[in-house]
């Protein structure tokens, strides 16, 4: 489909244009964000990257939601197998990546539409919002030049590459189990409940603990790294380098077109936090 879509049925079918559909649909669903072009997907059409979306959000969301999900859908619709449900996990990871995707896209969208995208329809805005959005969660794809993004955007993406996708997913970061959890157990507080439940289950103390020591643990490995990397390049730019440092340590690939400026000690610090 991602040949069709990228070459249509015209001229002959070549292995180059074969290669290319395979790799970019692997590259999508493992979040690796990996292009052939020096622009990412800048130049692919709009459904090529919609193709690329929905293979990034279905790699994100790990192997054991989609596996839960085929086997209720077998079971639900074509009375196959033992009767399934939506586990809790499913749940959270479903209702944690829509969150994230709308309300990321919604903040891209408002920082953006007078400023990098204002000189494309409002259908147009909203579809590169949406795929910054999704690729900013590890995936490292963009269909806008990430260096000419404003400010606020800057920290918009920032937050999701910190965030990441689920679990024993494809992809990187915290996890939005992670911070789903800690988010709730917040509200709980604010509210003075006594047990933090979740579709009617309750949260264990052990599950909260370990979303705080995580949030902790990356805060620190991420602001060290900073400082390295702020002491070995004092001259480039300091918010672009911190957007380097999460999308190193998220296993992003989106840059700001620092990369390439950055001493071999910041390289070298940047390789260690991918790992």
């Amino acid at each position: 489909f991602m040949y069709k879509v990228s070459y249509g049925y015209t001229g002959p079918v070549t292995f180059d244009k074969v290669y290319h559909s395979i790799f970019h649909a692997i590259s999508a669903f493992c979040n690796a964000g990996f292009s052939f072009h020096n622009q990412s997907l800048t130049q692919e059409p709009m459904l090529f990257n919609t193709v690329v979306m929905t293979l990034v959000v279905l790699g994100g969301l790990g192997f054991p939601v989609l596996s839960n999900l085929l086997d209720w859908i077998k079971y639900k619709f074509f009375g196959r197998g033992k009767k399934k449900i939506v586990t809790l996990h499913t749940k959270i990871f479903l209702l944690s990546t829509v969150f994230l995707i709308i309300l990321g896209g919604a903040l891209i969208f408002l920082f953006e539409r007078n400023h990098l995208l204002v000189s494309m329809s409002e259908f147009e805005k909203l579809f590169h919002s949406f795929f910054l959005s999704i690729a900013s969660r590890t995936a490292g794809f963009n269909t806008i030049a990430t260096d000419g993004l404003n400010f606020s955007t800057v920290l918009v993406v920032i937050i999701l590459m910190w965030i990441g996708g689920a679990p024993m997913s494809t992809a990187g970061g915290i996890k939005t189990v992670t911070y789903f959890v800690a988010l709730k157990n917040i509200i709980t507080n604010l509210r003075g409940d006594a047990q933090m439940t979740l579709f009617g289950r309750a949260i264990s103390q052990k599950s909260i603990d370990r979303s705080f020591a995580l949030i902790t643990l990356s805060f620190l490995t991420i602001f060290a790294s900073y400082l390295l990397i702020i002491y070995f390049d004092p001259t480039l730019n300091k918010i672009d380098l911190f957007f380097e440092t999460v999308s190193a340590w998220g296993t992003v690939g989106l840059s700001r077109g620092v990369t390439p400026h950055m001493s071999d000690a910041s390289k070298l610090t940047v390789t260690a936090l991918m790992i």
